[in-house]
């Protein structure tokens, strides 16, 4: 995760940025934003360099474990001949699953 901007007693903000360069190919950068409220559930906004703007919504439903659905519309020349994607992600991160495990 990365900073996150206080707003008030219900809201934080969390931006990102996201360059990628893949061999020969031209710089991709993504500009990303979560709006967490009460830091359990969240919105997220994703331009992705000049491919794709992301909206999706999600749910922290324990330390390490999200629920997430997101709806992706492409900018691009394709544009005009797709009506988007959707999609539903449940994310487990296992390195905090181990660590509240540890053996001594």
């Amino acid at each position: 995760g990365g900073y996150k901007f206080v707003m008030n007693t219900f809201f934080t903000f969390e931006p990102s940025l996201f360059i990628q360069k893949i061999g020969q190919g031209s710089i991709t950068v993504d500009f990303n934003g979560k709006l967490y409220f009460r830091e359990k559930n969240w919105l997220l906004f994703s331009y992705q360099g000049s491919s794709d703007v992301l909206t999706g919504i999600g749910l922290n439903i324990k330390e390490n474990m999200q629920l997430c659905y997101i709806y992706a519309m492409s900018t691009n020349g394709i544009a005009p001949y797709t009506s988007g994607s959707q999609r539903i992600s449940f994310r487990v991160d296992i390195a905090e699953l181990f660590r509240k495990h540890e053996y001594r």
